[in-house]
């Protein structure tokens, strides 16, 4: 039992071993870190490498997909919503405007989240409603940064500035990708402007889009790059939440 539990407090020491500074590591880093000979820590990873808890990556190793798995799994068991608020609120506070939290519903965007802003011309309640997603910036966040949901026609019109060109959309999305945030200048409704970027957790996955919601003539397109940077930073304390990096809007200032 003894010896048991050994090598399982070992497996642990081996997986925490990994961060941010430290994404791969050789045998004899990790040799070290259990304060084991060279050989035991190879005969451990190989067995970690099996079970697909680790990868090689050249000479080093990595952690493999069956964390991502585990780890999404219990990510999975949280509450976004709830992770979310504190980011929506302070994005709220900043912006003035609507503020949502919005994930993949099939080929439609859900919306899960909101923050109302304090002006008495608002967007309504949006907690529930689902929409397309090529006509909605959160939508085409979800687009762009997930995999597996090509782009494909026909595109309904909503609106006149409505993108209903498959390859229109397309460059758009690669434009997105880019500069890492997505717009809606009245796409989806007439006067209702937005701007969205992606919310990543631990793995890298995108898990939602936040988004800044409002009338066109308090959100001209002009506005768009600055509401984009204080979405960015709001979806790091988000991603903080969900153990990605280690920074905050306030603690950015």
């Amino acid at each position: 039992m003894r010896n048991e539990l050994q090598a399982a407090d070992r497996v642990l020491q081996v997986l925490a071993a990994f961060d941010n500074t430290a994404r791969e590591l050789s045998v004899g880093r990790i040799a070290d870190t259990l304060g084991v000979h060279k050989s035991t820590a190879s005969r451990l990873a190989t067995t970690l490498v099996n079970r697909g808890f680790l990868e090689r990556s050249k000479r080093a190793l990595r952690l493999g997909p069956e964390v991502n798995r585990i780890g999404l799994l219990a990510l999975g068991n949280r509450d976004l919503t709830a992770l979310a608020r504190e980011a929506m609120q302070w994005l709220c506070a900043q912006t003035g405007e609507t503020v949502h939290l919005a994930v993949l519903d099939g080929t439609e965007v859900l919306n899960i989240g909101q923050a109302d802003g304090p002006a008495i011309i608002g967007i309504g309640n949006w907690i529930g409603r689902r929409t397309r997603l090529h006509c909605a910036a959160n939508g085409k966040v979800l687009l762009a940064f997930t995999s597996g949901h090509p782009v494909e026609g026909p595109l309904e019109s909503y609106t006149a500035a409505t993108v209903t060109s498959v390859k229109a959309l397309r460059a758009e999305l690669a434009e997105i990708r880019r500069r890492r945030w997505a717009s809606n200048t009245g796409e989806l409704e007439e006067g209702l402007n937005a701007v969205a970027v992606p919310v990543f957790d631990a793995t890298g996955t995108c898990r939602a889009a936040l988004s800044v919601s409002g009338p066109s003539f308090r959100m001209a397109p002009g506005t768009y790059p600055k509401l984009a940077e204080l979405c960015q930073q709001a979806a790091r304390l988000i991603g903080f939440r969900l153990g990605a990096g280690k920074s905050s809007p306030k603690e950015r200032g």
